[in-house]
């Protein structure tokens, strides 16, 4: 049986009066697509700090002197700096990394010394690995595989020095392309699936195939991986903003009060929750026990993960902390007498859907899944599928 994270909600909590509400961040793009934002690093935190955050909940390290610096940043105030001295960041291994399909890297940088070969990122294990590589004379994208058959994509473009540049790779059906600031440098067909592994931002060699290479020397900002997905394969214009993390499900949050517990389970069984780890991505907010008991700590965002010891499953919950949780309810607001429309598809209705309300006196819904208003309150849609499985849900919030 497929595991999810639901949730059981202690007393006082905002959600008790609906029940059991089941809640999945499997599906992190909020689609029925194999489209996953697999990391997700904005550099954004206080000066010389080395805490950082990967939006999609992975657990990241430090190493030597890798911290957050304000002395150069794209976007948000600060960025990573990496001052070429055994400094780099790792980020845990994840079925996210393992890119058999589509995919897209990209990141800001900016180089304050030009590399003999640096290493911008490296994931991989024994079997294989995805780098992407820095020369002072260009850039260069590599595969290999044991016993280390090479697939590199190289490009001899000078990288750019003390500016910020982006840079992206993505692959669309077997073609990689590679660009600087938008602009595409190179293309080639790469067939092979990247194996999962552990990632590295700014990584020093792991072996003696690595020999030559030493460690980043200087910032990077916004880095991101989508996985299933090729967002650019001809000129395109840079980001002119911070990354939004598409995930739709993920933007969705359990609200609880300091001090509040709420009880997680990826089974009908709880004695099943011991045998994964749990992690929160700030357990100054909450805390989550081996169990997968959070307990709300302070006011902000977390996190909570569960993951197998194998890595073969891996899900999450998104954790507001507030002072009051009364007043956090995300639905959508109608005026009594006034409708919206609901859709489970691209409004095509292909997807045989049945469409109910838990409370018709609130709001109504019809068949083809129109809501009406109809008294002050706030009541649950939800969108099952031919074999009575809940496929979407949204509140409606009515107001005179």
């Amino acid at each position: 049986m497929k595991k999810r994270i639901g949730i059981l909600l202690s007393a006082l909590l905002l959600l008790s009066a609906f029940g059991f509400t089941s809640v999945s961040a499997a599906d992190k793009t909020g689609t029925k697509t194999d489209e996953i934002m697999s990391l997700l690093m904005h550099m954004d935190g206080s000066n010389n700090s080395t805490t950082f955050k990967d939006e999609t909940g992975k657990n990241v390290k430090a190493y030597g002197d890798a911290k957050i610096s304000n002395e150069q940043s794209k976007f948000g105030g600060t960025s990573l700096y990496l001052d070429g001295n055994s400094d780099y960041l790792t980020v845990e291994s994840s079925p996210d990394f393992a890119l058999d399909g589509d995919f897209t890297w990209e990141c800001w940088l900016y180089l304050t010394e030009l590399p003999k070969e640096y290493y911008v990122i490296y994931s991989g294990d024994t079997t294989g690995e995805l780098s992407v590589l820095l020369f002072k004379d260009g850039f260069k994208f590599n595969g290999a595989w044991t016993p280390y058959t090479d697939l590199d994509m190289s490009c001899t473009n000078t990288p750019l020095l003390n500016q910020w540049f982006h840079f992206a790779i993505t692959r669309s059906g077997s073609t990689c392309y590679m660009f600087i600031n938008g602009k595409l440098i190179g293309t080639k067909t790469i067939t092979k699936s990247y194996t999962q592994g552990a990632a590295s931002i700014g990584p020093i060699g792991v072996d003696d195939w690595h020999k030559n290479t030493v460690d980043f020397k200087g910032y990077i900002d916004e880095l991101r991986l989508i996985k299933g997905k090729a967002l650019y394969t001809t000129d395109f214009t840079p980001p002119t903003e911070p990354y939004q993390y598409s995930s739709t499900t993920n933007k969705l949050k359990v609200v609880l009060e300091p001090k509040e517990v709420l009880q997680l389970s990826v089974d009908d069984d709880l004695s099943e929750n011991t045998k994964l780890e749990w992690t929160s991505s700030d357990p100054s907010v909450a805390t989550v026990d081996s169990n997968g008991a959070v307990t709300a700590i302070k006011k902000g965002n977390t996190v909570i993960t569960a993951k197998s010891a194998d890595g073969t499953y891996s899900d999450s919950v998104n954790v507001l902390v507030v002072d009051d949780a009364d007043d956090y309810r995300l639905a959508v607001d109608l005026k009594v007498g006034k409708s919206c429309r609901l859709t489970i598809d691209d409004y095509t209705n292909t997807i045989p859907v049945t469409w109910t309300s838990m409370d018709p006196t609130v709001a109504t819904i019809s068949v083809k899944g129109k809501v009406t208003a109809v008294g002050k309150g706030l009541a649950l849609m939800t969108a099952t599928d031919s074999s009575g499985n809940v496929i979407g849900q949204i509140y409606v919030r009515v107001r005179e």
